[in-house]
């Protein structure tokens, strides 16, 4: 397979995120008064963007703009302060970054997070990666499933998209890359059920980074940086 450009989801894709992202939600939520949630349903509700989020956490009787804009800027507060402190790579992920890297394969991020913390959450935890760009959700921009973003990231790397993969791990992933014209490559170890992500439209469905290499034809050998202890 001839790939020029691999765009990742951060969330669940790259990373496993859920206890900060959880973390931050439960703090803004009980400093509020209201009943903290699960992983699952933290889990449920991430990748559609944070405003989706806090609403999707705030019971309906009680949600007013006041109360939602509140949570969101504690949670905000909250996550910058502690960006990192459960997050880790997925297994594997950190050896496909590096052998991205040796095949001159460019390398994206974009995530639905808001843009200032993906970039302090990848700095954080994959700064031995070096990505072409890193974009988050951003006022001028609309969120994944939306192609403008993905096309933003194309046109700065210079790649046509039906040479890029887009690789994730939920449905708004698989709809951002058909969406942009992209191949969509589902991940089984994130915040989504495999069958979900067949749905949407995913082409590939991956169970391990190991499969991406392969689907990439990259031969395993030496990379670049070290995986990191799981």
């Amino acid at each position: 397979m001839l790939i020029q450009a691999v765009i990742f989801d951060l969330d669940g894709t790259l990373l496993d995120t859920i206890g900060d992202i959880q973390a931050s939600l439960n703090h803004a939520l009980l400093k509020a008064g209201l009943a903290p949630v699960s992983t699952e349903e933290c889990r449920r509700r991430t990748g559609w963007g944070l405003a989706k989020l806090v609403s999707a956490s705030v019971p309906e009787p009680v949600a007013t703009p006041e109360l939602t804009d509140g949570i969101t800027r504690d949670f905000l507060a909250f996550y910058r302060e502690n960006p990192a402190i459960h997050t880790v790579p997925y297994p594997g992920i950190e050896t496909l970054l590096g052998l991205l890297r040796n095949a001159t394969i460019k390398m994206a991020v974009l995530s639905n997070k808001p843009d200032a913390l993906t970039r302090v959450v990848v700095e954080e935890v994959l700064r031995d990666h070096r990505f072409e760009r890193v974009l988050g959700g951003r006022a001028d921009l609309p969120h994944k499933p939306d192609p403008s973003s993905t096309w933003s990231i194309l046109r700065d790397l210079g790649v046509e998209p039906e040479k890029t993969m887009f690789i994730g791990d939920s449905e708004v992933d698989m709809e951002t890359a058909r969406n942009a014209g992209c191949i969509p490559v589902g991940v089984s170890w994130g915040f989504r059920e495999v069958n979900l992500l067949r749905e949407a439209g995913a082409e590939h469905i991956c169970y391990s980074a190991d499969e991406i290499r392969r689907l990439l034809g990259l031969e395993a050998g030496a990379v670049v940086g070290k995986e990191k202890e799981q």
